[in-house]
């Protein structure tokens, strides 16, 4: 069974800020939706794909 964004999560999608401010202001992002987004659950909404609340590790 595939995960797909139905389109519930852009309800709460949040307006851009700088790169390194998203999640240090408490932003979280879905990776299937490619949205980061404001709230207090860790699973997206739409898709319950585990939101990520830090960045990738850099090389």
């Amino acid at each position: 069974m595939g995960v797909t964004c139905k389109g519930i999560c852009l309800q709460f999608k949040h307006t851009s800020l700088q790169n390194g401010e998203k999640y240090s202001s408490g932003l979280k992002r879905c990776t299937e939706c490619a949205i980061f987004m404001n709230i207090e659950d860790f699973r997206c909404p739409c898709c319950r794909v585990k939101l990520r609340t830090k960045s990738r590790s850099k090389r």
